[in-house]
């Protein structure tokens, strides 16, 4: 029978590097424009402008709901339901742990670093959903 765990160990790799890097991008990029050592204002509105003209609106649905997915709300509920599956408690630790590590490290980045909302007429979300506070 073909063992998996060598590929799904890969796959694992893989993902866990794209995050790091991905998010170290993030933060050198969030840090660099907060301390206006780029100029990359213009950057930022041209490359929303052309990607505003590139995706169809008939994506906003879907785009909408996986920004709506990824909201803190839904999130804890998929990982609730999540630790009923897990077995162990060390592993349900582990998730909890890496859970609050990742929000504590989000909310720090948020607190730290203004990040204004765009323009309005850069909202394409086409779910009600959202509560307006």
């Amino acid at each position: 029978m073909y063992n998996r765990l060598p590929v799904l160990k890969k796959v694992k790799n893989k993902i866990l590097a794209t995050s790091i890097i991905s998010l170290t991008l993030f933060t050198t990029l969030s840090i660099l424009i907060n301390q206006n050592l780029l100029v990359l204002d213009q950057f930022d509105l041209q490359v929303t402008l052309i990607l505003q003209k590139v995706i169809p609106r008939s994506f906003d649905t879907l785009l909408s709901f996986l920004s709506l997915i990824g909201t803190f709300e839904i999130i804890t509920i998929l990982l609730v339901l999540a630790l009923t599956k897990i077995k162990t408690l060390k592993n349900k630790l582990i998730v909890l742990g890496l859970y609050a590590v990742g929000s504590a490290l989000e909310l720090l980045q948020k607190i730290e670093l203004i990040h204004p909302n765009p323009p309005s007429n850069f909202f394409r979300n086409n779910l009600r959903f959202f509560l307006k506070i």
